[in-house]
C-alpha cells in the first residue's frame, strides 16, 4: 500500500523574478503596436531568447558543469522559440502575443516545477 505525501517546496528569489519577467513581458506584448518602441522590443527579444534559458539554468545548476548547462539551456530556449513560432504558423494563429504566451508558460513551468535531477559526483 502506498501513501501519498505532500512535499513543501520553497522557491527562491530567482524563480519569482522569472515569473514577474514572464508576466510583464506577456502583458507588454498585448499592448498596441507602436507603444514602448525600443525598450519594449529589447525586452521581448531578451525574454524570448533567454527566458526559458534562465529557468533551465536554475534547473541544471549542480547537475552539469556551468558551461555545459549554459549551452543546453540556450539551445533549448531557442528551440522553444522556433518550435512555438512554427506551431502557431502551421495553425494559422501566429501573433506576437501568442508566441510570447507559449514561451512565458514554458518558462514558468520549468522554473516552478519541483524537478529532481541528481547532482553530479565531484571527483577527488
Amino acid at each position: 500500500m502506498s501513501t501519498l505525501t505532500t512535499m513543501r517546496v520553497r522557491f527562491g528569489w530567482a524563480q519569482w523574478l522569472l515569473l514577474a519577467w514572464a508576466v510583464v513581458t506577456f502583458l507588454l506584448s498585448l499592448l498596441p503596436e507602436g507603444v514602448g518602441h525600443d525598450p519594449r522590443a529589447l525586452n521581448a527579444l531578451l525574454f524570448l531568447c533567454l527566458g526559458p534559458a534562465c529557468a533551465l539554468m536554475l534547473l541544471l545548476r549542480g547537475a552539469l558543469p556551468a558551461s555545459g548547462a549554459a549551452v543546453v539551456a540556450l539551445g533549448a530556449s531557442l528551440g522553444i522559440l522556433v518550435l512555438s513560432s512554427q506551431l502557431l504558423l502551421i495553425l494559422g494563429a501566429w501573433t506576437a502575443g501568442g508566441v510570447t504566451a507559449i514561451v512565458a508558460v514554458v518558462t514558468i513551468v520549468v522554473a516552478f516545477t519541483p524537478w529532481r535531477i541528481p547532482l553530479r559526483r565531484s571527483e577527488p
